[in-house]
């Protein structure tokens, strides 16, 4: 409640021509609750799918496995925190180019969104991947959670491209089929599960699962951002995915050949933590990044210090 009053005291101050009185548009009210409604539907999805396989994992292997996966998720947690603070700046020029008419600008915000959430998920994603299981001895001294720690960074990564790709879906307003498609693709995650760990797979199987549903919700968002807005899958694929994908490899192959030349302890991890980020971040800049992306960046970053 002070929250909410914290807010509206703030709007009615700022914005002095809002002012409070009941209103009832069915008209409105029907739009709003459909919008809503298509929503909560995207959510139940996700909420099948984060905590559907907590279940299935507490029944067929019990509060250890579920502990270890809370670890993996932490970990996450930590990359996507940094991640999404772009995203939240970005969204509102997403929506605005597309609100505006400016179609081009519109596809250039998705495309390039969707490189930058990548590279600062990437960042993070190749000393933690190779070197996760050295970290968790000094961090828990186990490394039985190394596999699921790999196995969800990586769906982290899969999932960054489809950060600015939800943001523009959004931005239509027409989300029912994006909500239905991605809902039922990412639902998938619980029956699939289900089946193979009843067959006798193990743990890791069921993030496995949800690795191969998350490339499938992005073509999923892909394919209605093509219907509704026109965007090119191809162009997409050409200009995000393909760079980004050969950024990952190299850095992975490189910080792997750093790895097992050189001994394990907490210098060298350092070392070989600074040396890829450097890497990922070059590489980045110049196989992910166009020209053109590389001035819009350089530009941003010179008004905000100009700003400071």
């Amino acid at each position: 409640i002070l929250v909410f009053m914290g807010y509206f005291l703030y709007c009615m101050k700022s914005f002095r021509y809002l002012e409070l009185r009941l209103l009832f548009d069915p008209n409105l009210f029907k739009s709003m609750l459909s919008y809503s409604g298509w929503n909560f539907i995207g959510s139940l999805a996700y909420l099948g799918k984060s905590q559907g396989v907590n279940i299935l994992l507490n029944i067929f292997f019990g509060p250890i496995i579920n502990a270890a996966r809370g670890i993996a998720y932490q970990i996450d947690g930590a990359i996507l925190n940094f991640t999404q603070n772009f995203t939240i700046a970005l969204n509102p020029q997403i929506i605005k180019s597309y609100a505006s008419g400016e179609k081009e600008r519109f596809y250039s915000l998705i495309i390039l969104g969707g490189k930058v959430s990548c590279l600062l998920i990437l960042i993070f994603a190749v000393p933690i991947i190779i070197e996760s299981n050295y970290v968790l001895i000094l961090w828990l001294e186990e490394v039985n959670t190394s596999i699921f720690v790999q196995l969800i960074v990586l769906t982290s990564l899969v999932d960054s491209y489809s950060y600015s790709l939800s943001a523009s879906i959004q931005a239509t307003g027409r989300i029912k089929l994006y909500q239905i498609l991605v809902g039922i693709v990412l639902l998938l995650n619980l029956p699939l599960s289900y089946i193979l760990l009843k067959i006798g797979y193990s743990a890791y199987t069921v993030f496995v699962v949800g690795l191969f549903l998350s490339i499938m919700a992005l073509f999923a968002r892909l394919y209605v951002l093509k219907r509704q807005v026109g965007i090119s899958i191809y162009r997409y694929c050409i200009s995000v995915i393909l760079p980004c994908v050969v950024t990952a490899v190299i850095s992975f192959g490189m910080a792997a050949i750093f790895k097992y030349n050189t001994i394990d302890n907490v210098p060298m991890l350092i070392v070989r933590s600074l040396l890829s980020i450097s890497i990922t971040i070059i590489l980045f800049l110049f196989i992910g990044f166009s020209k053109h992306d590389r001035e819009e960046v350089l530009s941003s970053i010179r008004k905000k210090l100009n700003h400071k």
